[in-house]
């Protein structure tokens, strides 16, 4: 089963009157594709994802010179949403298999209009395979953490993510349930096969995503404390028990096949 790796889209037009037209054409097509394979509701409401195999189909099947053939990139990846256009700009946030699928949009919009009318932004984030890639310089540097607490004892290390109303004595409420894992553990005597114990264990794991401010504020609301820099975070999450995973965006810009498209009969084959 893929790992699916979440990417943001930021369509924008170069600020042309004819970059305007393009985008909102494009947008109007998704959109057309969206509703004929019932994704949306009459009211612009997302129902369903909508695969990247369609909107090629549909695409395609519009454009004379193309009829038969197919965009060269990896189609396996839907959308799951798409925003309204402001400021001549709008989002698709998409999953693909275990990569980024920027090629695919950028071949689509240079085969509909003129290239430079659409500019595309994107922000890929995979952790299980080490994707953490952008083509925003005005991203970075950007970062994705990943904090896990293991055990009641260490999570009373963060008196923050106690609702402190509530808490007395023994009996702790969590403010924010947000990352909380509550699962039952067991004891076990292997050598006879027994359960000696059964026990509810609590965990706690959260990933956040941003520059250094972004995530300083994201730990200061989930309960985790204040901290005056992420060195500074990282260095007091860890004393008091949390275990601590840090990535850093990369920048690669879209870079296609220069083969655009393929026969279509072949990619079957």
């Amino acid at each position: 089963m893929a790992n699916w790796c979440e990417t943001y889209l930021t369509f924008q037009s170069n600020g042309s009157e004819a970059g305007n037209q393009a985008l909102a054409d494009f947008h109007n097509k998704l959109s057309c594709i969206a509703l004929n394979t019932k994704c949306i509701d009459l009211e612009g409401h997302w129902i369903n994802t909508l695969w990247e195999q369609d909107v090629e189909d549909y695409i395609m099947s519009k454009i004379d010179s193309l009829k038969g053939k197919s965009i060269n990139a990896n189609k396996r990846g839907y959308i799951d949403y798409m925003t309204d256009i402001n400021n001549h700009t709008f989002d698709v946030v998409c999953y693909d298999a275990w990569m980024p699928n920027v090629d695919f949009w950028y071949i689509l919009t240079t085969a509909l209009y003129p290239q430079g009318l659409i500019e595309i932004l994107y922000q890929a984030t995979e952790p299980g395979c080490d994707v953490f890639l952008t083509n925003d310089r005005g991203l970075l540097p950007r970062y994705h953490m990943n904090v896990s607490i293991e055990g009641i004892t260490n999570l009373l290390n963060f008196p923050g993510m106690f609702n402190q109303q509530l808490s007395y004595g023994p009996f702790m409420y969590l403010a924010n349930q947000d990352g909380i894992q509550i699962y039952q553990d067991y004891k076990c005597n292997y050598a006879d096969r027994k359960v000696l114990r059964k026990f509810n264990k609590i965990d706690y794991c959260q990933d956040f995503d941003g520059d250094e401010n972004e995530i300083l504020s994201q730990f200061e609301d989930s309960g985790l404390g204040w901290f005056s820099s992420l060195n500074n975070a990282i260095e007091s999450l860890n004393a008091n028990g949390a275990e601590i995973l840090q990535d850093e965006f990369e920048f690669e810009e879209i870079h296609p096949d220069q083969a655009f498209f393929i026969d279509k009969k072949s990619e079957e084959d």
